[in-house]
């Protein structure tokens, strides 16, 4: 592949990664620095000129990506609701442009007809409503309850809500993913006041397409369990697959084959080309026709980065051999790339975009024109094989970064998924949807099922997934480069390092000087919007507190933030799982972690027949009341129950305060965890404890900074130097009361809300402040300080 092609590509995502990640672009300035000298050998092939030649491509590549985005951004970012108007219902004239399957009833896209006071006209909202809500306004020549369809207008009241979304130290962003899809705000219907049926025009005709096949496909195999499956693989749209799925999917390494993936494209264009030039007893215009239509296909899925990329590869394909030219893997997949950039250069964002090229360059390199396999009977078993191995290899890096685990049971799953899902399954789903076949997408689901309980086989063999610790930027360049070592040529690069380079970068944090000592601890609270969870960690022993709420069936803290948080920290397993009380704010996502994670002990203060304890004894986990847990110690860091007794008259006042305590102290620092006790709980307990017990240097605020808790007299006996306030973005309770707020900041008490500030970290090491001093506070850092990105400037 010439120099010029990937020093052109490599400028167009430099610019992107640099310009997309302001402000906190300066923590990639070192290990971008890199790439020029590293252009500079690449350029080197016979004379200095063809270095000048390979860094003019990089630049212009640069500079044309930081023109686009010049343009792109200022949009994007412009228009998006007023946070003044975040809960306000508001009257809008809406025309819908796209639509999505989900469980909680119609979703779409809508663009906005007429201005509003807190939206620009032609803003586009992402617009939810159930069934049940809507007015059963007849339909005039029906007289059933109106259908919606892409094209249509609305006249409807809607409740708008800023596209703001939880935010943790590592992962998902949730905001980033908001921009990109330029939603400027999220609309709850109240009402339908007007519906007008239209029909979509060219622009909108793709996604009218996906939404009649999928209303299909519903109809069809209502009531079967693979047809959320069916939808994906027929038309990229996953929101009928549940999160458990989604859960096996990851675990096994088969979640890339669930959507329109390159190979199912890829397949179809041959499939259409052979029929086509057969009919037309001209292979090149069977081609073209084919190419037409597989392009088509990916617009009606919604021309996805997997999509989207195999397309303009086949096209460059076609478009070589029809000039007589051949085109190598490698250019045309540095074509494709620089292509999609180019169109749109956020896509660099886009974690479909990153998966599909870094899977199939990891397929490409070894093999580029420099690796011939002999033939032999079971040379394409070997070639399959060792695919698999390089795709491992190849994404175990951004496994790292963007999942933090890595499937162990990857290549078995994917070596039977990927035909069956090929040549089989998708091809009947397909065939079957253009014939309106019963049968045939009957077939495709069971066969989807029978594959299921493979994979739940595999799932539960053992440990199927490795926890790997979120890398820092550094690392994950290293680690890049190691597996880009391994992935070359062996005689174009020193294999040796490879693995070293790969591997220990990821280890990092579990090694020292970053790894814990003795009698240090660090705390998290993630950003769970309203409600109550931690987790604290000592070298070797993990303790959570408290686990968030969970809405069935997809909202679920344990699923979708706890456990995510472990397997970031490189904790795969709980010592203690502890539930200050019962509302589900706080132990609504026990239920999951107890079944996913191995958890030695569960402590609360749940009553004994609550389902969590009959839960835990079913799964053989040691449970107890927490009012009979005596003090202890891990690794230095000594463990403190505290609270009231059942029958005292406090405690059992109110369900907030069927509640225990807890406090953790070591010689870096101590914290103090109280759930939503309140007033009189808090009273009662400052008389029922020794004087200087409840003293602690954080304070997680009671009941989320209840007008109800944090009374004068608790505070001073706790004597805090920080606070941590957990509770929910613009949350209808008023959390936390500006009058309890003032409390704290009478006394000097720096105060930490996780709905401001995204989930929050406290470090308590040797290197921390001396806690000695009365100014001294804990290390804390937050998730919104430490991904500051273009998308949050505003704010």
């Amino acid at each position: 592949m010439h120099p010029r092609i990937l020093a052109f590509v490599s400028g167009q995502i430099l610019a992107a990664v640099v310009l997309l990640h302001l402000p906190g672009w300066p923590e990639l300035s070192p290990w971008l620095l890199a790439i020029l000298p590293a252009l500079c050998i690449l350029g080197w092939k016979k004379s200095p000129a063809h270095t000048l030649h390979t860094l003019a491509a990089f630049g212009t590549g640069l500079s044309i990506t930081l023109f686009l985005l010049g343009i792109q951004v200022p949009e994007k970012l412009h228009g998006r609701l007023p946070a003044n108007c975040h809960g306000q219902t508001r009257t809008l004239h809406l025309t819908l442009t796209r639509s999505y399957l989900s469980d909680h009833g119609p979703r779409f896209e809508a663009l906005l007809q007429t201005p509003s006071d807190c939206l620009a006209q032609g803003s586009v909202i992402r617009l939810d409503f159930a069934p049940s809500d809507l007015p059963q306004t007849p339909n005039p020549d029906t007289n059933k309850p109106l259908p919606f369809s892409v094209g249509d207008t609305l006249v409807a009241e809607v409740q708008l809500k800023s596209p703001r979304g939880k935010l943790q130290f590592h992962g998902f962003d949730r905001e980033q993913h908001y921009f990109m899809q330029d939603w400027k705000a999220h609309g709850q219907i109240r009402h339908v006041q007007n519906h007008t049926p239209k029909r979509p025009n060219m622009v909108q005709l793709p996604a009218w397409l996906q939404q009649q096949w999928g209303q299909m496909l519903t109809n069809t195999l209502q009531g079967h369990p693979q047809l959320p499956l069916v939808a994906a693989l027929s038309i990229g749209d996953q929101g009928l697959v549940l999160p458990e799925e989604r859960d096996l999917y990851a675990n096994t390494g088969i979640a890339h084959l669930v959507a329109v993936s390159g190979v199912h494209i890829t397949l179809l264009f041959h499939a259409l080309g052979v029929l086509l030039g057969f009919a037309f007893k001209s292979k090149a215009r069977g081609q073209w026709l084919a190419l037409a239509l597989a392009v088509l296909y990916a617009l009606v899925t919604g021309f996805q980065p997997p999509a989207a990329r195999t397309c303009l590869m086949l096209c460059g394909f076609v478009l070589a051999a029809r000039s007589g030219r051949t085109l190598g893997g490698l250019a045309a997949l540095a074509l494709a790339a620089s292509v999609t950039l180019l169109a749109n250069p956020m896509q660099v964002l886009d974690v479909g975009w990153q998966l599909s090229f870094g899977a199939l360059l990891a397929l490409t390199l070894p093999a580029a024109g420099l690796v011939v396999y002999r033939h032999s009977r079971f040379a394409g078993l070997k070639a399959a094989m060792q695919g698999q191995y390089h795709v491992t290899l190849g994404l175990l890096p951004l496994s790292a970064l963007l999942f933090h685990s890595q499937s162990l049971v990857s290549p078995v799953a994917n070596a039977l998924s990927i035909p069956l899902m090929s040549f089989v399954s998708t091809p009947l789903a397909l065939v079957g949807s253009v014939l309106r076949s019963h049968t045939l997408l009957l077939l495709a689901a069971d066969s989807l099922q029978w594959q299921e309980g493979f994979l739940h086989a595999l799932s539960q063999s053992g440990q199927a997934t490795a926890p790997l610790p979120a890398p820092s930027i550094g690392a994950f360049v290293l680690s890049s480069l190691g597996a880009l070592l391994l992935l070359l040529p062996r005689n174009l690069a020193p294999r040796f390092l490879g693995w070293p380079l790969l591997v220990l970068p990821l280890m990092w944090p579990l090694l020292p000087p970053a790894a814990l000592e003795q009698g240090e601890f660090e705390v998290l609270f993630p950003d769970i919007g309203q409600g109550g969870a931690t987790l604290v960690l000592t070298p070797h022993h993990t303790l959570v507190f408290d686990t968030g709420p969970a809405y069935p069936p997809f909202l679920d803290s344990g699923r979708s933030v706890m456990l995510p948080s472990l397997k970031a920290q490189g904790r795969l397993s709980i010592d203690a799982l502890w539930l200050s009380h019962a509302d589900s704010d706080h132990s609504g996502g026990a239920g999951y972690l107890l079944g996913s994670v191995p958890v030695q002990e569960f402590v609360s203060a749940l009553p004994a027949n609550h389902s969590l304890n009959t839960q835990a004894e079913q799964l053989h986990i040691p449970a107890s009341a927490c009012q009979h847990k005596k003090p202890w110690v891990w690794d230095g860091v000594s463990f403190t129950p505290l609270g009231l007794p059942p029958e005292h008259p406090a405690y059992q006042k109110k369900s907030n305060n069927h509640a225990c305590l807890l406090r953790v102290e070591s010689p870096y620092g101590s914290l103090l965890l109280t759930g939503d006790i309140e007033a009189d709980y808090e009273e009662a307990l400052l008389l029922a404890t020794p004087p200087g017990s409840l003293q602690a240097q954080v304070l997680v605020v009671p009941h989320h900074g209840s007008k109800t808790s944090s009374t004068p007299g608790f505070l001073q006996a706790v004597q805090p130097r920080l606070a941590i306030v957990q509770s929910g973005w613009k949350n209808h309770y008023g959390h936390p009361h500006q009058q309890v707020m003032q409390r704290y900041v009478l006394r000097g008490i720096p105060v930490l809300n996780s709905a401001q500030s995204g989930a929050i970290a406290l470090s308590f090491r040797d290197s921390a402040p001396d806690w000695q001093q009365k100014s001294a506070q804990p290390q804390a850092e937050t998730a919104r300080n430490a991904r500051k990105r273009l998308w949050r400037m505003a704010e």
